[in-house]
């Protein structure tokens, strides 16, 4: 059973790397990293937090990666370095001729101790997407993917890595996102429960099962899940 929390905040950027900041003094072990837009703005906030204090019982690595060349300016990488350079973060090798299977012996984690997730339009999360064949007993950490939409291969955390995170954290802005999350949770959302900032549901794990092919980010509402929203977003995923 997944138990997700969805977290309304007034101010986006400035609450979800608050937020994020309090969850790695909480934990130690791996935090993965998503890459996109809306990242980058709690991203750059973190700056602002002494997250340099905490890289010894942390280890930040990327969730998912497009295989283009270093320092190409779709790359995850790219950006996180960019949008917190404070960061020490292990990187895949993206001159590499074996980009996957180099960043699957590179890294040494056993579990995921955080994930931080975004979700696209088309319902992927880390570079899981519906048209790729995406199954839960794939033993790697990585594995290598393809987005049609853009025509690039990526790198990205496997489907049974993804769900056996320890804790995930989602972030969404906007009302389109909003839309997003009402289409993914419909059934959840009318036995929601009221919390403090929000509410609470939960996502029955045989659903998941059945249906993260056609809806990839299902698999990051398994277990403990927050989802944090600013108020476009939440206006969107409660919208009748």
């Amino acid at each position: 059973m997944g138990r997700v929390h969805i977290i309304k905040v007034d101010n986006f950027a400035v609450d979800s790397a608050r937020y994020l900041y309090e969850r790695f003094l909480a934990i130690e072990g791996t935090v993965t990293l998503a890459g996109g837009t809306t990242p980058r703005a709690v991203y750059e906030q973190l700056n602002n937090f002494n997250c340099e204090s905490l890289f010894d019982k942390l280890t930040f690595i990327l969730g998912d990666e497009r295989l283009v060349p270093a320092g190409d300016v779709r790359s995850n990488a790219q950006m996180i370095a960019s949008a917190w350079p404070k960061l020490l973060v292990q990187f895949p090798d993206l001159s590499s001729t074996d980009v996957v299977s180099d960043y699957n012996r590179q890294l040494k984690f056993e579990n995921i101790a955080l994930a931080i997730l975004g979700i696209g339009n088309d319902f992927h999360t880390c570079s899981l997407f519906p048209s790729n064949e995406l199954d839960l007993g794939f033993n790697s950490r990585f594995i290598k993917t393809h987005n049609e939409g853009d025509g690039t291969d990526r790198l990205s955390l496997s489907p049974k890595f993804l769900a056996s995170a320890n804790e995930k954290v989602l972030l969404a802005s906007g009302e389109v996102k909003g839309k997003i999350l009402r289409e993914l949770l419909r059934q959840e959302l009318e036995c929601r429960t009221s919390i403090s900032g929000g509410f609470e549901i939960e996502v029955d794990n045989s659903r998941i099962n059945q249906q993260f092919q056609q809806y990839p980010s299902l698999l990051g509402l398994i277990g403990e899940c927050a989802i944090i929203v600013d108020d476009e977003c939440y206006a969107s995923l409660l919208k009748n």
